[in-house]
């Protein structure tokens, strides 16, 4: 068996396994959005963020791949790809059962957008299946650098929001939507793609609440989440992405 029929397999069995094919027009999109309406309104705004799923990194043998199996850089690994898939019903649980909290089913999805400079897919590659499954379109104006417009477009959209996101930068996009103070790790770690981070903001003009959940929607993701670390041994992390 060749590469890419080996990467189809796992692909579509990652999708299987969590409800969607995706690309076979998946069928809880009617039903999802049936849900939805029924909770058109969220009482607080709530934004959760994540980053987008695996990548190949330096001296990997894990390679990217597009959704047909050719090698890409700019895609994402197989296992990226599982976990695409797999976030598909860690958002949209079956039987219309609301997720558990503080998880909530996004009304309004970002990514970055692809551009000369950051011409990574993985953002928009992640959220894909999900955004399929709901029905909804994956905003992708804002590139990896425009945390603070993105910031203003995410305030304005309709809650809940889900953003999938570059990790260098996730920290400075969560204080500028919720502000400087905000009690998050300064540092998302090169090695972790599997937890979201949740902004709430239980009054209009009060603080913004901020918690983590690990996703855990792969066989060995870990049920811890990120760490905070010292502010000087954050200012002194740069990691890529």
């Amino acid at each position: 068996m060749g590469h890419a029929a080996r990467f189809d397999v796992n692909v579509r069995a990652g999708a299987q396994a969590s409800g969607t094919g995706w690309k076979d027009a998946p069928s809880v999109a009617d039903r999802t959005h049936a849900t939805t309406l029924e909770h058109d309104f969220i009482a607080m705004p709530k934004i959760m963020i994540i980053r987008h799923a695996e990548k190949p990194g330096d001296g990997s043998p894990h390679r990217g791949v597009t959704f047909d199996g050719v090698h890409d850089k700019h895609e994402l690994t197989v296992r990226g790809w599982q976990r695409a898939g797999a976030l598909v019903r860690f958002f949209v649980p079956f039987g219309d059962r609301p997720p558990a909290e503080p998880i909530a089913t996004p009304r309004s999805i970002f990514a970055s957008a692809v551009t000369e400079f950051s011409p990574s897919m993985r953002a928009q590659r992640t959220v894909e299946p999900l955004a399929a499954a709901l029905g909804i379109p994956v905003n992708a104006d804002h590139a990896n650098g425009e945390e603070r417009y993105l910031a203003t477009a995410a305030l304005a959209a309709p809650s809940p929001v889900l953003i999938a996101w570059h990790h260098n930068h996730i920290a400075t996009l969560a204080r500028q939507i919720a502000g400087g103070e905000l009690p998050c790790p300064g540092h998302w770690p090169d090695d972790r793609f599997d937890v979201v981070w949740i902004l709430e903001r239980p009054d209009e003009g009060g603080p913004w609440s901020f918690s983590q959940v690990p996703q855990c929607v792969i066989h060995d993701d870990p049920e811890d989440t990120i760490q905070h670390h010292s502010h000087k041994t954050d200012k002194m992390r740069v990691e890529s992405d």
